[in-house]
C-alpha cells in the first residue's frame, strides 16, 4: 500500500464508489480531469477521486498513467452491480491480509453470531481507506469492539488465509532458521564459558557441548561452577530474538529439578552475540526460581494427550452394538472386520478385544478368507 493513501480516511460513500466504478471500469482510457468533473456536485454522492484512483490501482483494478486511467481486466457490469461489489470487497480484503495490515490470527468464530469477527485493534495504522471501504460496502459490520465479517466474503477470507498459511517448504525453512539461531547461541555460550572464569587447561577441556551428541540430556553444555572446584554446572541455552522468552521442555524441567542449583539457563539475545563484552542472562536453579517462583509468566503451548483406561472402556462400550452377537465372540470379530473392510484381523483385535489374539490360526485364516471375498 502506497504511503500517500495513509493520509486519507475514506474513498467516499457507497453511491460514490459505485459511480467511480461505473466511470472508470469500462475497458477504455478515461481522462482523469473529466472523471473528477463527472464525480463532482452530485446529490448524495461522495467520492474522493485521487484517493479512489490510488486504492483501485493498489487492488489491481486500474492502471494510471499521467492524466488517464484504464481497466483492462475488470469491467463494471451494469446488470449486476451487487455481485461486482462483492468482488471489489474481496480485492480489498486481499490487500489488507497480503500486505499485513490486518492481523488475521486474531479472527475468531463467534458462535452466538454464527459469524467470524475481527477486533478493531487488529487493523494497523494506515489502512483506513480499505477498512472503511469494506464497512461502506457492507462486508464488515461494526459491533462493540469488533467487526462482524459478513457471509458474502467469508469464503474469500477462508481461501486467502489458506493461501497465507505456512507451506511445508516455508515451515522447513523456518525450522532450519530456528536451528541455526539455536546453534549460534550454544556456540556463543560454549566460548563464553571457557573464559567466564580463569579455568585451568584441564577444566577448559572438560567444558563440552553435550547437545551435539545427546539431545535428550536435558541440557546443552556441561561446565564448572568456578576455577576453584570441579563442581559441575549444567547449562541449557535459550536463544531469543526480541523480548526475552523461551520454550522449556518437560525433559529439561525434570533435569533442572534433579540438579537444582547446579542447573542454569543461559538466555542469549541473538542480535547481541557479536557485540563486545556481551554476557548472557544466567538463571540459576530455574526449577525453583521459574517454576516455583512468581517472577516469570508460564503459559502451556501444547499438551501430550493419551487415553486413560476408562476412556478406552468408553470407546469399547460405544461399539457394543457392533458386537451384539458373541456366540462365539470370534463371529462378532469377523462381522466387525467385514463391516469395516479391514485388511486383516490383527488391526482390530489388539484395540477392542485383546483376549481374541489367542484365536486359533484356523479361525484367523477363515476370517481372512471372508474378508478377501
Amino acid at each position: 500500500m502506497r504511503k500517500e493513501l495513509r493520509k486519507y480516511n475514506s474513498i467516499g460513500n457507497k453511491a460514490g464508489i459505485l459511480l467511480f466504478c461505473r466511470k472508470t471500469l469500462t475497458g477504455k482510457n478515461v481522462d482523469i480531469p473529466s472523471l473528477k468533473s463527472a464525480c463532482s456536485f452530485i446529490n448524495d454522492v461522495d467520492v474522493n477521486v485521487p484517493c479512489a484512483l490510488m486504492a483501485f490501482e493498489d487492488m489491481g483494478l486500474l492502471k494510471v498513467s499521467g492524466d488517464t486511467c484504464i481497466s483492462e481486466n475488470y469491467i463494471y457490469p451494469e446488470t449486476e452491480p451487487s455481485g461486482f461489489m462483492e468482488s471489489i470487497c474481496k480485492k480489498c480484503l486481499n490487500v489488507l491480509i497480503d500486505e499485513g495490515y490486518v492481523d488475521s490470527s486474531s479472527i475468531r468464530y463467534n458462535e452466538s453470531l454464527d459469524s467470524y469477527t475481527i477486533p478493531k485493534y487488529a487493523f494497523k495504522f494506515g489502512c483506513s481507506v480499505f477498512r472503511n471501504m469494506l464497512i461502506t460496502l457492507g462486508a464488515l459490520l461494526a459491533k462493540d469492539s469488533v467487526y462482524i465479517i459478513t457471509s458474502h466474503i467469508e469464503q474469500e477470507l477462508e481461501s486467502t488465509i489458506r493461501r497465507k498459511k505456512t507451506t511445508q517448504e516455508q515451515l522447513m525453512s523456518q525450522l532450519e532458521r530456528e536451528r541455526e539461531i539455536g546453534e549460534a547461541g550454544e556456540a556463543f555460550v560454549l566460548a563464553y564459558e571457557k573464559t567466564r572464569c580463569p579455568f585451568i587447561q584441564k577444566q577448559i577441556q572438560g567444558i563440552k557441548q553435550i547437545s551435539v551428541i545427546d539431545v535428550s540430556a536435558g541440557y546443552d553444555i556441561i561446565s564448572y561452577e568456578d576455577e576453584k572446584s570441579y563442581k559441575k554446572r549444567y547449562i541449557e541455552v535459550k536463544t531469543y530474538i526480541g523480548s526475552i522468552h523461551f520454550n522449556w521442555s518437560e525433559n529439561e524441567i525434570e533435569a533442572s529439578k534433579l540438579r537444582g542449583k547446579q542447573y542454569c539457563i543461559y538466555l542469549v539475545d541473538y542480535n547481541s552475540i557479536g557485540k563486545d563484552n556481551y554476557s548472557p542472562i544466567i538463571l540459576k536453579d530455574p526449577y525453583k526460581n521459574v517454576i516455583q517462583g512468581n517472577d516469570w509468566n508460564l503459559s502451556p503451548t501444547s499438551y501430550f494427550v493419551k487415553p486413560s483406561t476408562s476412556a478406552l472402556t468408553i470407546g469399547i462400550n460405544e461399539r457394543e452394538e457392533v458386537f451384539k452377537d458373541e456366540r462365539p465372540k470370534v463371529q462378532a470379530v469377523r462381522s466387525f472386520c467385514n463391516n469395516r473392510k479391514e485388511d486383516g484381523l490383527t488391526k482390530v483385535l489388539p484395540t477392542y478385544y485383546p483376549e481374541y489374539i489367542e484365536l486359533s490360526k484356523e479361525e484367523d485364516r477363515r476370517v481372512a478368507e471372508d474378508l478377501s471375498e
